[in-house]
């Protein structure tokens, strides 16, 4: 199972930069694989967080060394994980309530930091290891983008400054439907140009 999480998360870094580079496919390859790597985290964080496969999943066998209170801990974390993910992909599309998502992911965050940060100084366990790895991957971009949705867009529309303005121009008048007419007018003419470039 953490192949396919490892697998996953490529995929998801490999989407983001044909996104960034305008390469038709990217952003569908980074949605799809963040709401799969969401998903997993959010159903499947009892076996991934305590290092099981797809297999050693169902045996009950595996599962008698494992507390109570660290399959409780893993199933909260999947849920903080999946929540920041999905935040993120909220974010990166720059669709509404991310900064929602970013703001209920922030305190689960910071709990679970603290009590893995405890835990391995005290265990040394490879669980916590694990665990703290993938608190700092997810959340260094979580972060970031919290309060940040300019950033996504200059890197997102480098490339078209005329764009960039309508947007911000929009966004400070989110009423007048006509700036929002205009936005969608610059990218409907942005991705025409971009597939015609392609073609030749």
């Amino acid at each position: 199972m953490k192949k396919a999480e490892i697998i996953l998360a490529v995929l998801t870094l490999v989407g983001i930069l044909l996104s960034v580079l305008h390469i038709p496919g990217g952003n569908i390859l980074a949605v799809l694989t963040m709401t799969i790597l969401s998903m997993v985290y959010f159903c499947l964080s009892f076996a991934l967080l305590n290092g099981l496969g797809f297999r050693d999943m169902i045996k009950n066998d595996n599962y008698k060394e494992i507390s109570a209170l660290r399959m409780v801990g893993a199933v909260l974390s999947g849920i903080v994980f999946s929540t920041a993910i999905i935040g993120i992909l909220f974010r990166w599309m720059m669709w509404p309530g991310a900064g929602a998502m970013l703001l209920v992911s922030i305190p689960g965050f910071l709990i679970m930091l603290i009590i893995v940060l405890i835990k391995y100084f005290t265990k040394k366990e490879l669980f916590y290891r694990n665990m703290l790895i993938r608190i700092v991957i997810i959340g260094i971009p979580l972060l970031v983008l919290f309060d940040n949705s300019s950033l996504v867009r200059n890197i997102r529309y480098s490339d078209n400054p005329e764009l960039l303005r309508a947007i911000e121009e929009a966004e400070q008048n989110p009423e007048d439907e006509s700036l929002w007419r205009k936005v969608d007018s610059i990218k409907g003419v942005r991705d025409r140009t971009y597939q015609e470039n392609r073609e030749e």
